[in-house]
């Protein structure tokens, strides 16, 4: 059965001021997909996703964004965790309750169903038992969980988020993708934005990479793109793609050839 379309885009120009980026983009998301926008800092990725959220407007063309019972898309979306003021003085579920702000209208407080889904979102991602500590008091990982719950307390159509593993380690970059991964298998459409393609490209079923300096926007599944002709086209630079156990991964060739520091033939003196 086909999935109900949530974002159109034809034709699509994108900028900011009298600055065009790209142009003539054509994109589509669908109930249920997991899109990965890639490509190199700079490239153009947050202009398109604030044009997709409706907050940049087009330079050309056009942005369709409706619920399948033609009702506005609702989003929840993910801030990066730098440009969070973690001084405030407020507790996890404090912080996952502003997700309920947008369905409760002007000047009305949290009633008990909106304490109810806030504690629900939080048992979802894993950090129910942390809803009476400080946010600030919160690890890296325990503080980017609240605030995935705190998207997905609004009951959003479409769960947005900007590079969500920045400054994180290996352990709780992988364990974030992991969750966004089991979440988008439990339905939810999953729109991220990522710097860093070994993040998204082996969660996400589609990929957008996006590079404006060179004109280049390339669409579609992630196996499909993934390929050494593609990446060394997008990153200029020869790539290998390889496969580690269940994982892809994308090397610069000659990072590929290269001995290791603990490769015999560079003990050897080879």
């Amino acid at each position: 059965m086909d999935r109900a379309s949530l974002i159109r885009c034809r034709d699509l120009g994108i900028g900011y001021g009298r600055r065009t980026l790209l142009r003539g983009l054509e994109l589509e998301i669908a109930s249920g997909d997991f899109l990965g926008i890639v490509g190199p800092n700079g490239g153009g990725k947050t202009t398109l996703l604030r044009t997709l959220l409706g907050l940049l407007a087009p330079q050309a063309g056009t942005v369709v964004a409706r619920r399948a019972d033609g009702g506005t898309l609702r989003f929840g979306y993910v801030v990066q965790r730098e440009h969070l003021d973690r001084t405030f003085p407020l507790s996890a579920l404090d912080v996952v309750l502003m997700g309920r702000y947008g369905r409760l209208g002007l000047l009305r407080f949290p009633h008990a169903a909106d304490r109810r889904a806030a504690r629900d979102a939080m048992d979802r991602v894993g950090v129910g038992d942390l809803a009476g500590r400080p946010f600030r008091d919160l690890s890296g990982g325990q503080q980017q969980r609240t605030l995935i719950a705190r998207a997905l307390a609004g009951e959003p159509d479409i769960l947005v988020l900007d590079e969500p593993t920045n400054g994180m380690d290996l352990a709780g970059e992988g364990a974030v993708m992991d969750l966004l991964a089991e979440i988008n298998r439990g339905g939810m459409t999953v729109l991220m934005v990522s710097h860093a393609l070994s993040t998204v490209m082996n969660r996400a079923d589609r990929l957008a990479y996006v590079r404006h300096d060179r004109g280049l926007f390339r669409l579609g599944p992630a196996a499909d793109l993934l390929r050494p002709e593609v990446l060394g086209e997008l990153y200029d630079t020869p790539v290998r793609v390889t496969r580690i156990g269940n994982h892809v991964v994308a090397l610069r060739e000659c990072d590929a050839a290269a001995p290791g520091p603990n490769d015999p033939a560079r003990a050897d003196g080879e």
